[in-house]
This record gives C-alpha cells, structure tokens and sequence, in this order.
C-alpha cells in the first residue's frame, strides 16, 4: 500500500496545543495519584520488615523518623495527599453537575491550587515547630 509510505505527524501532540490550566492539573493529578500509591505499597513493605527484624528494628525505623530526609517525604506526600483531595473535591462538583462553565472551571483550578498551598504552609509550620516523641 502506498499510504504506509506516508510520514505524517502524531495528532494530536504536545507540542501542538499551549498549556491550559485544566490540561495541567489534571495531569499533576493523575501524577499525586501515582505518587500517593508507590508511597504506600512501599510504606507497607518497609513496614512489613519489623516483622522479620523484630524490636531492633522499630529502634533503628524510630531513630530515621525525624531526619531532615523524613521530613521532606512527609511534606511531598501530605502536599500529594491534600492536592489530590482538594481536585477530586472539585472533580466531585463537577460530576454533580456544579461549576461546569468555562469562569467557574478555572476559579475552582486556582481555588484547589490556594488551598494545596495554604494546608503546605500549615504543615510546613506545625512540622518545623514540632517535638518528635520519640528521641532514639
């Protein structure tokens, strides 16, 4: 066949259309999703260990909890975790037939984008000032 031959772009591409606001959020949604899923299989994995190492091993997990690196993976994943609820909130009103114009759809993307960094903020601030419990 002589159309096989033909070189033709992939329709459509990313490269073809501008970024909007509605295209990005739900592919940093779809992305929290994914994040928020490999986070607690590997969460139950690890914790699954203790059984095998016994009570050493909740010293050793205990001594980690508050390093600077743990604390970071707590704020990816709790900014992942708030994100996530606040547009499938939003995803919610949609499906209920709220907030469905074009003004509306934007207000709410940028209402979900407030609030994921308004409750960061929050835990960023009750992080920093908090004791840890447990002193290894």
């Amino acid at each position: 066949m002589e159309s096989t031959k033909i070189q033709r772009p992939l329709s459509p591409h990313l490269t073809i259309y501008q970024p909007q606001l509605t295209s990005v959020l739900s592919i940093v949604h779809r992305g929290t999703g994914i994040l928020l899923v490999a986070f607690y299989l590997g969460f139950f994995v690890w914790s699954d260990l203790s059984y095998a190492f016994g009570l050493s091993y909740y010293v050793y997990i205990g001594s980690c909890l508050f390093s600077q690196f743990a604390i970071f993976i707590q704020l990816v994943v709790f900014s992942c975790i708030s994100y996530h609820f606040f547009n499938g909130l939003r995803h919610f009103l949609w499906d209920s037939g709220f907030f469905l114009d074009l003004k509306s759809v934007y207000s709410t993307g940028y209402s979900v984008i407030g609030r994921t960094l308004f409750f960061i903020g929050v835990f960023h601030l009750v992080s920093s000032n908090s004791v840890p419990v447990f002193r290894g």
